[in-house]
């Protein structure tokens, strides 16, 4: 379909599943940023964070891209994007007597994928922006 691409539908799933996982490295980021708005800006100590949020940390930080990755190879929505696959609609170039799939659940589970994913990522965003503005506001005191 592109370029320089060298591969099958089964290297083109298995390379959109581990991109998808990488996720986890910027929501890890986002829990860390958490941690230390709650034990600098709170003064909430460690135990404290360890007993309540510790295992929802590494919850969301985990299972959530692990998740999107499984349902993204569980219903093929991982097709070549131009420079590497991800979730991608196979149809999107019109082709003759494509898109039988694309109706019911696999169209639905695309969309709550790719809501998903954009959403994480404005979240984790504004999450890191407005965690490093309150630590450096709380040491500036």
């Amino acid at each position: 379909c592109t370029f320089g691409n060298i591969g099958n539908a089964q290297s083109c799933a298995a390379q959109g599943f581990f991109v998808t996982l990488g996720a986890c490295v910027p929501l890890y980021n986002a829990m860390l940023c958490l941690y230390y708005v709650a034990r600098i800006c709170y003064k909430i100590d460690e135990a404290t964070i360890k007993k309540h949020c510790e295992i929802y940390m590494h919850i969301i930080a985990l299972i959530l891209p692990l998740g999107v990755a499984i349902l993204g190879v569980a219903f093929n929505l991982f097709h070549s994007r131009l420079v590497f696959c991800w979730f991608a609609n196979e149809c999107r170039f019109g082709d003759e007597g494509c898109g039988e799939g694309w109706n019911g659940t696999r169209a639905k589970v695309f969309n709550f994928v790719l809501c998903l994913s954009f959403g994480s990522f404005i979240l984790v965003t504004l999450t890191i922006i407005a965690s490093m503005s309150m630590i450096f506001f709380e040491l500036q005191k």
